[in-house]
């Protein structure tokens, strides 16, 4: 094969060279085109023909046919269209957290104690005539309780807290018990508004008047108990509270010589009968 008019385009590692032909003669075979590529035989600088780049045709024994025409590919079909999503529901509103519940009391017990349980007792005191309800209080005297002040009246203005005196120390004793506990005829015995937030006043009873803290227990003790007249005493201050037993109901308690009580409710120490007595009976007794 001979290649004359040639141009150089491409060397590949001294293996290969790429010539543009101007002319091409083989043996009267055709040409092999605008651009063919050449392979190294060795390193001496011969090389033998490879292949045509372009549309040249190569005939080695005899000439290649023409390929016939490769027929049109059909068209792909299109996918179909998605169905749509539908829409996602709305998420209801969260109800309202629970208020949180009482937390309950401890569970009964049993307990041993040298005492047996006490009920609760209220602080007291007195106001007393010195000479058998006899002789009456003088016009401005005065009694104090806890904290409010009474004051003895031979008519009433009437002021808040005034007590009428009447004919003798009875039935001035008997009229503090009406202001003090707002029963009687109130502006004729006494004049107040209201009845006193903290004590109350038993009946005159032998010519006395106990005054009894309202709420039960210790509390009480050393609450104002007084009186500035020359016809009646006082105790001073209430005393004599005693704070209730305190218990869950169930709950038990063995006492000296193996007596045992039981709580029947919840007990506090303002309570009162709460704890009762059980009588324990021997087996086969």
């Amino acid at each position: 094969m001979t290649i004359t008019n040639y141009e150089i385009l491409h060397a590949n590692t001294h293996e290969e060279l790429e010539v543009r032909v101007a002319t091409a003669v083989a043996a009267g075979k055709q040409p092999f085109g605008d651009m063919i590529a050449l392979k190294l035989d060795d390193r001496s600088g011969n090389f033998t023909f490879k292949q045509a780049v372009t549309t040249g045709v190569l005939a080695n024994s005899g000439d290649k046919g023409d390929e016939g025409d490769k027929g049109a590919v059909g068209d792909k079909g299109g996918p179909g269209d998605k169905g749509g999503v539908g829409d996602k529901g709305a998420v209801g509103d969260k109800g309202p957290t629970g208020d949180k519940g009482p937390t309950g009391d401890g569970g009964p017990v049993v307990t041993v104690s040298a005492d047996t349980p006490k009920d609760a007792v209220a602080s007291n005191g007195g106001v007393s005539s010195v000479n058998a309800g006899v002789t009456p209080p003088a016009d401005g005297d005065t009694v104090t309780l806890d904290a409010k002040t009474y004051v003895f009246k031979t008519n009433l203005t009437p002021t808040e807290g005034q007590v009428k005196i009447g004919a003798s120390g009875d039935s001035a004793l008997t009229n503090l018990v009406y202001a003090v506990n707002h029963t009687g005829t109130p502006d004729t015995d006494y004049s107040c508004a209201v009845i006193h937030p903290t004590v109350h006043a038993e009946d005159n009873t032998d010519h006395t008047v106990q005054m009894v803290y309202k709420t039960k227990g210790v509390i009480g003790d050393g609450k104002i108990c007084a009186v500035t007249s020359a016809a009646f005493t006082a105790s001073g201050t209430l005393a004599l509270g005693i704070d209730g037993t305190t218990g869950v109901a169930g709950s038990m308690m063995v006492c000296a010589a193996d007596r045992l009580w039981v709580c029947r409710d919840t007990a506090t120490t303002e309570s009162v009968g709460v704890w009762r007595e059980v009588t324990l009976v021997a087996l086969g007794g």
